[in-house]
């Protein structure tokens, strides 16, 4: 043991050391429970531990009562405010491990994220570049394999970039630059370091404005016009002083017209007209609409017999001659023009129409057991009030409808058989 000189919170002692000076002070001092005991804290406990008392016992180490009682009441000072330091050292010193703990542990965190996001470089030879791979990693582009390539962006590819030529010529200086005037244009030059060149396009000769029509135009392949021609009208301008009609075929009548008048103009009667529209012929209350010395009717003529459906188009003629021998009974199918009109179409209310069907019989017999307009079955009037239940062999059969519109596709059917 030997003297030592303590600085505030920074001296390291060796533990030996207190280890002394604890068994010289409890040696000294003592206490009612002997040494080791805890520390006098009063002048009277530390007199009555070394068996003291206020009067005597200070000769025994060569001062007066009073100089030892002083000097006993410094120690005792002395011993607490020592061990009051000691506490306080150790607890500073816990204090700072553990924020020194705390500090070295987020570093260490820290550390180690950053080892876990660090980028790895894929480089391996000089003249690579990094891109942006798949989830962000990176990868390496190869280095371009000849002078003057660009890295050019591509669809495909791992990294999405090639090296690619250029397309510019091979570095230099241009000591002139000169500028030739093409088709439609005029100008040009050469400039050697600096300087304008002037273009223009080429004047065409013909002067700007409006033309009268009619006129002769000539356009080049600019779209430019090259020429124009006024022209006339084509003949001299005038007054109309009358107009002439003649009654061409199939119409009578002529006549002129000076300056105000009426030309008639009638249709020519002698004239064989085809009409394909609807006529209607009105008459009057004193006349009839239409007087007929001689007219024909189209008939169809089919050779064939009755389907078990037979349809049959008023429009290509109301009289249908089946020139076969029938082979079974059959329903009629009336309409105007198969496949596009209907009978409900063409009439109106009431419209009355007639068709007749012929039908061939061989040895055995057949007859008409239906009858359908457009498609919808209807019941004809027979005459004599009975439909017919058999046809007549060897002969011609011959049926007659009368069709009177009603209403709207509703039918009154008056129908006959006759044997010939």
């Amino acid at each position: 043991m030997s003297d030592t000189a303590f600085v505030n919170q920074e001296t390291l002692t060796d533990q030996g050391w207190f280890n002394d000076v604890n068994a010289v002070v409890y040696r000294l001092l003592g206490t009612s429970t002997g040494p080791g005991g805890a520390a006098p804290t009063t002048r009277s406990e530390i007199l009555s531990a070394m068996g003291l008392s206020t009067s005597g016992g200070a000769g025994i180490i060569g001062a007066t009562s009073g100089s030892v009682q002083a000097n006993l009441d410094a120690l005792s000072t002395g011993v607490q405010s020592l061990q009051s330091g000691l506490t306080s050292e150790a607890a500073a010193r816990a204090s700072g491990d553990a924020t020194n703990a705390a500090a070295i542990s987020a570093e260490t965190s820290r550390a180690e994220a950053e080892e876990a996001t660090k980028i790895t470089n894929p480089m391996t030879s000089l003249g690579q570049l990094v891109m942006g791979g798949a989830n962000g990693s990176p990868i390496a582009v190869a280095a371009p394999t000849a002078s003057g390539q660009v890295l050019t962006a591509v669809a495909s590819g791992s990294s999405g970039y090639v090296w690619q030529a250029s397309g510019v010529a091979a570095a230099g200086t241009v000591t002139s630059v000169q500028v030739v005037a093409g088709s439609g244009l005029s100008g040009g030059g050469t400039v050697t370091t600096s300087g304008t060149i002037n273009v223009a396009v080429s004047g065409t000769g013909v002067t700007s404005g409006s033309y009268a029509y009619p006129s002769s135009i000539s356009v080049n392949e600019l779209g430019q016009v090259t020429s124009v021609t006024s022209g006339t009208s084509g003949g001299a301008t005038g007054t109309v002083t009358s107009v002439s009609v003649v009654g061409t075929s199939g119409l009578t009548g002529s006549g002129t017209v000076t300056t105000s008048g009426t030309i008639e103009v009638a249709l020519d009667m002698a004239h064989a007209n085809d009409w394909t529209g609807t006529q209607t012929l009105s008459g009057s209350a004193s006349s009839l609409a239409a007087i007929l010395n001689n007219a024909a009717e189209t008939t169809q003529i089919i050779a064939a017999a009755p389907t078990a459906t037979q349809s049959l188009s008023i429009a290509s003629g109301s009289v249908a001659y089946f020139t076969s021998f029938t082979a079974n009974n059959w329903t009629l199918n009336l309409s105007f023009a198969s496949g596009s009109t209907t009978l409900d179409t063409a009439m109106a209310v009431g419209d009355a129409v007639t068709c007749a069907v012929l039908t061939t019989q061989g040895a055995t017999a057949y007859y008409n057991n239906a009858v359908k307009i457009d498609g919808a079955a209807v019941t004809p009037n027979w005459q004599g009030g009975t439909a017919p239940s058999a046809g007549n062999a060897s002969g011609i059969d011959a049926y007659t409808y009368t069709l009177i519109k009603t209403a709207a596709a509703t039918f009154t059917v008056l129908a006959s058989l006759t044997k010939f």
